[in-house]
């Protein structure tokens, strides 16, 4: 009946309109933001996450594209492609980088999907997006730390091999010095072989400088670590760092008044010094200014967000900014490892900031480089703080002492037989009498034969089989009044080195000259 029908129209309405209020509901309290345009792109509904999300109230939109959501990172054949293929009628779906009202980045995973009438005509577009910010974040996050892991395991690799190297570098330079100053000493000062010798041994010097470089960068050197304040190292550089940069470049400082002190070996951090403005002078070749800054920072969960490398504690900062050339982002990723430079090879020899990196991860601090191609660059460099007064250097004076031997007995024990012997015949020609021994085993069947009857023990740190702090152990135990002198060309057995300097053994570096060896021979055995 008609009656019929009407109640059936009427109850389809309802459930209609029940269904209306439903989606309207579900529009309204989704998470995701969803924008409704019309066909032109024109806002003419957006839901509460979307005023959340975006911080844009709904009156602020309407009307409106979403070109107001626009960040910047795509470039415009990205919105055409994205616009061609939602007006052909098929939906996009991909990830794509907005700006919130208030200027913060976000990332969103979209949907967008054409509305069509009866007809197949599109009317509308519907926009469903879901904000990924946080896990966006979160693999970025992790792939600076594994890009920061990297750069640390490449960094730690390059330091063992430039260890390595030095190492054996320092032994070839120890037998062309000692046995070239041994020439010199029975040749005519007057005659072309001594002017040929002299230059040898300028030329192993120079060398074995360079190794020393390549020991700063490995950081196989042992500082001699005391309290220090950085502000009076920098001060008392800067007239002879005037003289090195020139005239045409200025240095400022911008020092804290009261900054913390430090515990570092001075000589280290004047080479950091160092070779950070000499640095900045050579980006600057038409001259400029270089900056030096030094200041407190207690730095907190928050600041290491912010800053690359940091750990909370608290640190002194110390910064050297130039105007110059600088770098672009390959270059930087490159700057501390040895023998990279972006100078040409009569300016530089790519070892100065591998040293600073060096010396800076040997004092557990770290340093970050900002830089960007003609816009200068600045290094940052933290160090932990400490509050330790500031040790007072005593001053060196030299000694007169005869340095020669008195007919002490010597064991020298060294593996490698051309540094063996050049000590032996120096020694012996200044007056000792002396036992060679070419391992450790060698050296404790040496001792125990002579019945520990040596006055002065000298012995390499690293040697195969038994090392050299262990073979002393047992000398010590047959004579506690022995003298013990180590020397090292700084092997990769740095742990050797820290014992030796914690139980306070004499330590001779390699290479050494004559009187280097001489005279610390006599200083060891006159103070006994």
């Amino acid at each position: 009946s008609a009656f019929l029908a009407s109640l059936r129209d009427i109850s389809k309405r309802k459930r209609g309109e029940e269904m209306v209020k439903i989606l309207s509901r579900a529009l309204e309290q989704t998470a995701d933001h969803i924008i409704i345009t019309n066909r032109n792109g024109i806002i003419e509904y957006v839901n509460p996450s979307f005023e959340k999300i975006t911080g844009y109230k709904k009156l602020e939109v309407i009307g409106k594209t979403p070109r107001i959501l626009k960040s910047g990172k795509h470039d415009k054949s990205f919105y055409v492609k994205f616009w061609n293929k939602i007006q052909s009628g098929e939906a996009f779906t991909g990830e794509m980088i907005n700006r919130k009202k208030n200027g913060e980045l976000y990332f969103e995973e979209k949907t967008v999907s054409p509305i069509k009438d009866e007809f197949g005509n599109i009317t509308h577009f519907v926009s469903t997006d879901k904000d990924i910010s946080e896990r966006k974040n979160s693999l970025v996050e992790k792939d600076r730390l594994q890009n920061q892991l990297y750069q640390a395991q490449k960094m730690e690799a390059i330091g063992r091999l430039a260890g390595g190297i030095a190492h054996d570098l320092n032994n070839i330079f120890s037998v062309i010095q000692g046995n070239t100053e041994l020439s010199l000493n029975t040749s005519n000062p007057d005659g072309t072989l001594h002017h040929r010798l002299n230059q040898i041994l300028d030329a192993t010097i120079r060398g074995s400088k360079f190794t020393n470089q390549l020991l700063l960068f490995s950081r196989k050197q042992l500082p001699d670590i005391i309290p220090i304040n950085l502000n009076e190292t920098i001060n008392n550089m800067l007239e002879m760092l005037n003289r090195v940069i020139g005239e045409d470049i200025s240095i400022t400082t911008k020092l804290e008044k009261n900054l913390w002190n430090i515990k570092a070996d001075i000589s280290n951090m004047e080479q950091v010094i160092m070779n950070l403005v000499v640095n900045g002078r050579d980006a600057m070749p038409d001259g400029g200014e270089i900056i030096i800054e030094t200041r407190n920072i207690d730095i907190d969960e928050e600041y290491c967000k912010m800053i690359e490398y940091a750990r909370i504690g608290q640190f002194v900062y110390f910064s050297v900014q130039d105007e110059g050339s600088g770098m672009d982002s390959e270059m930087i990723k490159r700057i501390f490892e040895p023998f990279y430079s972006t100078k040409d090879q009569k300016t530089g020899t790519g070892l100065g900031l591998s040293v600073v990196y060096g010396i800076i991860k040997q004092h557990d601090g770290w340093i970050n480089v900002y830089s960007e191609p003609n816009h200068g660059s600045i290094f940052k460099i933290y160090l932990p703080a400490t509050f330790e007064e500031v040790a007072k250097i005593k001053e060196k004076t030299p000694s007169h002492t005869n340095i020669k031997g008195k007919g002490e007995k010597i064991l020298i024990i060294e593996d490698e037989p051309p540094i063996r012997d050049m000590i032996n015949e120096i020694l012996q020609e200044n007056g000792y009498i002396t036992c060679t021994a070419f391992n450790g085993e060698n050296a404790l069947e040496i001792f125990k034969r002579e019945k520990g009857k040596f006055n002065l023990i000298l012995s390499d740190v690293i040697m195969p089989g038994i090392n050299g702090v262990e073979m002393v152990k047992h000398f010590l135990k047959i004579n506690p009044q022995i003298n013990i002198l180590f020397s090292s060309g700084y092997s990769e057995e740095k742990s050797q080195l820290s014992v030796i300097h914690k139980e306070g053994y004499p330590l001779i570096q390699k290479p050494y000259n004559i009187y280097e060896l001489l005279k610390k021979l006599r200083d060891i055995l006159d103070k006994k």
